[in-house]
């Protein structure tokens, strides 16, 4: 079985590069993006089994990345979970409202249990179509 592969917008180069290391490791494929326009535009282009995105983003934030990426049929079923710094009850209603598999806050979840969380799923399913 391949590896699953996922898109990762995030503007931080520095968290971006330490968070992909977390995520390889853990068994992914990853892609990532500065914005989240450039997002975008690999989703509209390129094959993914999942999106891990931050909300903030400069030139398409990541609501706008969540409305576009619903409102795309060959899409709409894609997981995407939510990375961020914002915690309100607020942004996360808001997510759920665009059908958001989880929603985890930096820093308080950790990379390690976080591309833990993210792996269960393809894991769960190689082990049973062996």
């Amino acid at each position: 079985m391949s590896s699953p592969r996922l898109l990762f917008t995030e503007p931080d180069a520095f968290f971006a590069s330490f968070a992909t290391r977390h995520l390889r490791r853990a068994g992914f494929d990853v892609v990532h993006a500065a914005h989240g326009k450039e997002g975008w535009e690999l989703l509209s282009r390129e094959p993914f089994d999942l999106l891990v995105t931050e909300l903030v983003l400069p030139r398409m934030d990541g609501y706008q990345l969540l409305e576009a990426v619903r409102a795309e049929t060959s899409l709409a079923n894609l997981p995407v979970y939510v990375l961020t710094r914002l915690g309100t009850r607020e942004d996360v209603e808001r997510c759920r409202t665009h059908g958001i598999e989880e929603y985890f806050i930096k820093p308080h979840h950790s990379l390690d249990w976080i591309a833990q969380r993210l792996i269960q799923p393809w894991r769960f399913s190689a082990a049973h179509s062996a």
